[in-house]
């Protein structure tokens, strides 16, 4: 929402708000109450005492229970300004909890009235404002101006504030990266008593990322926050104090290590590396670090000679040069290291950072595959011979490498799998069998299932299931129930294909499409939407009365049990006239 306010307008907006609210908005008892605005609870400022917070949270909780998005976010900024933990703030305030039923202009009003309160000066609403902006609530997210309420609100004395300014300039999130500026918050915040900046602090130098590893500080810093009553920091004072053993665990091999790759061991060099570079069991020293590693690839250890190629690739501590990338590289693969074949022949295959080369590009694939069993690499070969990149076309070859990527290669390949399937159902160098099409496609949607967080192979195989029971072939009847049962599974897992599919279908006068077309908006379209019971409803008659007896049922849950309304019901009917 991109709005220029000014104080009077705005006021007069809220003053319209309300009144528009008031006789616009309806109150069915089927649905949540609305509370128009806040001014029927009287809210208290917040004076910087526990009392205040308390009495903020209380005023609030009512409107917070039926969904309100600011009155959601003011109880849990209450209840964490009290000391309460995540885990029961989250139990009692939810973020999930936020209703999106609340009708747009009532969820402007909310907003309007806390941007007054912000304005007005109270440090406790200008930090809910800013994590508004930070974080998109309402809001289009805006980094810019959440660092300008979070420093509104620290000025004002806001410790939490404060800890997230800090945080804003740890990360460069909406300000110039400044770690010094944000150490020196979180300092001043955690001598006043604010334990989020203690944990803070524990976490900065538990990882050393911003500033040198430092355990005992770590320590120093968790425990304080425990101490203070912070109870999650017993999770970061344990990491602390594994860390600090794995330290002195390591200090204890430095000599041993020192003196084997001193004798030219390339695993102590190796390990002598990443000690200095990572500053466990020594000082942190990036150049002694390097110089470690360098030995050891000079020597061919693949993972020292990775991390080289990494470095005069991304320019660490060197000027980027893309020959060095290349030498290294190449010599990882020569020493054996899987990714680093799969990653050289697929430069060579595309001609990114050196001349394209098919040659060379088919033999480290080859040593991938033959070497390390990479699905990827086998994949890569079939392409090459199906679509006839340096080696003559073969489909027959091409299936026999995506068959063994998918059945003998490491990883998921997934991919291979689908590519199986399509070769098969149009008869690509070999015979159309559309049983062993059904067969890949089938393997592709149960590994998606098996694996979660791979939605577009899994909506993709489904749809092609779903086509090969509509048009059968060799070794397959056509099953237009089993078709359209397949599309309604595809158009669960998110193929847009497959909606479109099934609502043409449906429109068409598929009973079977029309009741899961119902099942789709009862649930919410792809999980995405909220539920349209109306919809449902028409879907459900269109079946109905076409013979459908589960969706006779489904209509009969929605008229007398289920949340449709008389006025959804009533719009239903008419349109299934």
């Amino acid at each position: 929402m991109n709005r220029t306010r000014t104080a009077a307008p705005r006021s007069l907006l809220v003053v319209a708000a309300l009144f528009l609210a008031s006789i616009l908005v309806p109150s069915p008892a089927a649905t949540l109450r609305v509370v128009t605005m806040p001014t029927d609870v009287e809210p208290a400022a917040y004076d910087g005492t526990p009392a205040s917070l308390r009495k903020i949270c209380s005023a609030f909780t009512p409107a917070a229970k039926e969904g309100h998005a600011v009155a959601v976010y003011i109880c849990r900024e209450a209840l964490l300004a009290q000391g309460r933990s995540p885990r029961e703030t989250d139990r009692l305030f939810p973020k999930e909890s936020v209703s999106k039923k609340i009708p747009d202009l009532v969820a402007e009003t909310w907003y309007l009235w806390l941007m007054e309160q912000a304005e007005s000066g109270d440090a406790f609403y200008q930090k809910v404002l800013g994590y508004f902006y930070e974080y998109g609530v309402q809001e289009q997210k805006d980094s810019r101006q959440a660092v300008q309420w979070y420093r509104r609100s620290a000025d004002g004395g806001y410790l939490r504030a404060q800890w997230l300014l800090g945080r804003c300039y740890a990360n460069g999130r909406g300000i110039a990266k400044d770690v010094t500026k944000a150490i020196v918050l979180f300092e001043a915040a955690a001598d006043k008593g604010c334990t989020e900046t203690m944990c803070e602090l524990g976490d900065l130098y538990l990882r050393g990322r911003a500033v040198a590893l430092d355990y005992d500080k770590a320590l120093d810093w968790y425990q304080k926050a425990l101490d203070a009553g912070n109870k999650g920091a017993k999770d970061g004072l344990a990491r602390a104090r594994r860390g600090k053993a794995r330290w002195l665990e390591a200090a204890r091999k430095l000599p041993g290590l020192e003196s084997a790759a001193e004798q030219g061991a390339e695993d102590a060099q190796y390990e002598l590396g990443r000690m200095y570079c990572s500053g466990m069991g020594v000082a942190k020293d990036e150049a002694q670090g390097y110089a470690w590693y360098r030995r050891a690839a000079e020597q061919g250890n693949r993972r020292a000679c990775r991390i080289m190629a990494s470095r005069y690739s991304e320019g660490h501590g060197v000027p980027k040069d893309s020959a060095q990338h290349l030498y290294w590289f190449t010599k990882a693969a020569e020493a054996g290291d899987s990714y680093a074949q799969n990653k050289l022949a697929s430069m060579y295959e595309r001609g990114r950072g050196v001349k394209k080369d098919y040659a060379l590009a088919r033999k480290w694939y080859m040593r991938a595959a033959s070497e390390n069993k990479r699905g990827g690499a086998m994949r890569a070969l079939g392409d090459m011979y199906r679509e006839g990149r340096g080696v003559p076309k073969d489909p027959g070859a091409a299936i026999r490498w995506y068959r063994k990527s998918a059945q003998e290669g490491t990883g998921l390949n997934i991919e291979s799998m689908m590519i199986l399937g399509d070769m098969y159902a149009a008869g690509e160098g070999v015979e159309p069998d559309a049983r062993l099409a059904l067969k890949w496609y089938g393997k592709a949607a149960d590994v998606r299932h098996e694996v979660p967080g791979m939605p577009k192979y899994s909506s993709m195989s489904l749809a092609k299931i779903a086509t090969l029971y509509e048009r059968g072939g060799p070794g397959l009847e056509p099953d237009t129930v089993k078709a359209v049962n397949w599309l309604y599974t595809a158009a669960k897992s998110r193929s847009s294909r497959a909606l479109k599919d099934l609502t043409a279908r449906a429109e068409a006068g598929s009973p079977a499409a029309q009741f899961y077309m119902g099942e789709l908006h009862y649930y919410g379209i792809q999980r995405r939407t909220e539920p349209d019971y109306g919809e449902a409803a028409y879907w459900y008659m269109e079946a109905a009365e076409r013979g459908h007896r589960t969706a006779e049922l489904f209509l009969d849950f929605l008229r007398f049990y289920g949340p449709a309304t008389e006025e959804q019901l009533a719009d239903a009917a008419r349109r299934a006239r």
